[in-house]
């Protein structure tokens, strides 16, 4: 499980390989995508 201090690291880090950050609401494609490329690599970060 994640611990607040990670949490904290990823929210202060603008973009890595566990963040995805967008102001973009209405574009689900993006979303969707961004969803597909963290469920086929999270058996790497777990």
């Amino acid at each position: 499980m994640i611990s607040k201090d990670q949490i904290k690291e990823l929210l202060e880090d603008i973009e890595n390989e566990r963040v995805e950050r967008t102001i973009s609401t209405k574009d689900t494609d993006k979303f969707a995508k961004a969803v597909c490329a963290f469920a086929n690599d999270i058996t790497n970060k777990i």
